[in-house]
């Protein structure tokens, strides 16, 4: 068991920018973009029972699945006045031609050579998904591949290559925001912090008979005693925050469910 108490933090994190790997082998290609060698069966949000707990490591994997993945996505771009928007070092897509809701950050290593993009106009983007802020996906490292008045997209996949419409993107990675399941591993350690704005106890789990952490679990009171009596088969049930601050799939308002 470990448990670590910090005093006094004053840093505070909105959304996950660490990369993460899952189950499984992967292949990258020319592109750089990461493929599951085999198709993944997803979990569905509207399908999930509360009462039948989802397994740590398959939880993170198939919920947390979109930080860190270099994607390919397409929309239109966000222009707050006039008939084209101009790209310099970044860019936001939109939900739609001359759409005011933004969805997606888009940030450039180097300055595109198109200055210029009409709002009529389609954006073909591949970059790193890196976070999400205020409801916005962060992608950094992006380039346009292409402009054009249409582009083909395919079904949102975050484990294989595919051009994904920009909302479909938005849609899939906040899906499962503020939905309960249940999940199950082994204890891994409990951090407890003091902030500005409270206490924070943060119960982490770590996948079955391995050393890896998958979820971490945010309680009102400490839950480690009662852990401690068994540290196997831990079932925690709580509400998924999609901005995940340390890198793995983050609980809030939980409770222990089998001890």
């Amino acid at each position: 068991m470990r448990k670590i108490i910090l005093p006094l933090t004053a840093a505070i994190i909105f959304c996950s920018c660490n990369s993460k790997s899952g189950d499984g082998k992967n292949n990258t290609d020319s592109t750089g973009i990461t493929q599951s060698e085999k198709k993944v069966e997803r979990l569905d949000p509207s399908a999930i029972d509360v009462n039948k707990p989802i397994e740590a490591g398959e939880a993170n994997y198939q919920i947390d699945c979109w930080d860190g993945k270099k994607v390919e996505f397409a929309g239109y771009g966000y222009v707050f006045y006039g008939d084209s928007l101009e790209t310099k070092m970044e860019l936001e897509l939109t939900d739609s031609m001359g759409g005011t809701k933004k969805l997606l950050d888009c940030r450039f290593v180097s300055a595109p050579a198109q200055s210029k993009i009409a709002k009529t106009d389609m954006i073909h983007i591949r970059g790193n998904i890196h976070c999400c802020f205020s409801g916005v996906i962060s992608v950094d490292s992006c380039e346009i591949i292409a402009v054009a008045k249409s582009i083909p997209t395919q079904p949102v996949n975050p484990f294989g290559k595919t051009v994904m419409s920009a909302t479909a993107l938005w849609n899939d990675y906040f899906k499962w925001e503020g939905k309960e399941i249940a999940v199950v591993g082994d204890y891994y350690m409990t951090t407890i912090s003091t902030t500005a704005y409270g206490k924070t106890i943060r119960v982490d789990m770590k996948k079955a008979n391995t050393y890896d952490k998958m979820v971490g679990c945010d309680f009102k009171e400490d839950p480690s005693t009662k852990i401690r009596v068994n540290e196997k088969g831990v079932i925690i049930k709580g509400k998924i925050r999609t901005y995940a601050p340390f890198g793995y799939l983050t609980l809030e308002d939980c409770s222990l469910v089998n001890r």
